[in-house]
């Protein structure tokens, strides 16, 4: 059974468009700059259905519905900043993989500014002409910046 999956995978594979890494990068800044403008619908349409996205020890969040609602959570949250960077891209058909850092200063309802950043992992799956999240994992780094406002 495993080598009929692997088999399909890579007929699959072999079939797709050949992909250019400054497709997948012009779709991760898309994605920072929705983060940025805290557009939670915007973000969570371009997960597929069965989309995870995970916080390190949070429970993955699954499905569109669930990530907006989730991301809608951070409404009254002011994102200042976030970057991303691009540590490293697999393209393999119409699959993406992207490992890297990012950093984001935002505004929290209590009018503190926080500081974080760490790493993530995620992969991005090419359908009917378009990218979607099919995962995105992030790893917080343990000393986060808190500042008043």
């Amino acid at each position: 059974m495993k080598i009929k999956i692997t088999y399909l995978l890579f007929l699959f594979a072999s079939c797709s468009k050949q992909h250019e890494p400054s497709e997948i990068e012009s779709q991760m800044k898309w994605y920072g700059r929705s983060i940025k403008s805290n557009q939670s619908d915007s973000i969570a349409s371009r997960y597929l259905p069965m989309g995870s996205l995970l916080g390190e020890g949070q429970k993955a969040i699954i499905g569109k519905d669930s990530i907006s609602k989730f991301l809608k959570q951070f409404n009254d949250f002011h994102v200042l900043e976030y970057t991303f960077k691009i540590d490293s891209a697999i393209l393999k058909g119409d699959t993406a993989l992207l490992n890297g850092t990012y950093f984001q200063k935002v505004v929290i309802p209590k009018r503190d500014t926080l500081e974080l950043g760490g790493d993530y992992s995620c992969v991005w799956i090419y359908v009917n002409g378009k990218w979607f999240i099919n995962s995105f994992y992030t790893y917080h780094y343990k000393n986060l910046k808190r500042s008043k406002r």
